[in-house]
C-alpha cells in the first residue's frame, strides 16, 4: 500500500473549499512575508518537481521493461 493521497474535488462542498482556499492563501501570504519566504518556496517547488519528474521517468522505465 502507497503513500498516496487522493482527494475526490467534486465531492468538496462550496463552503469547505472556499475555507480551504482561504486557508491556503493565508499560509502563503505569512510564507512570503518571512525572510527569504520567496526564496524558501522556490527551493520546494524546485525539490518538489525534481522528485515528480524522477518518479515519473522511473515508472515510464518500469512499463517499458515489461
Amino acid at each position: 500500500m502507497g503513500n498516496d493521497i487522493h482527494i475526490h474535488l467534486d465531492e468538496i462542498p462550496p463552503e469547505v473549499a472556499d475555507t480551504l482556499a482561504r486557508g491556503c492563501l493565508r499560509l502563503y501570504y505569512q510564507l512570503i512575508a518571512m525572510p527569504n519566504g520567496r526564496e524558501l518556496l522556490d527551493d520546494a517547488w524546485e525539490k518538489y518537481q525534481q522528485r515528480k519528474n524522477a518518479e515519473a521517468a522511473s515508472s515510464s522505465a518500469d512499463s517499458s521493461s515489461e
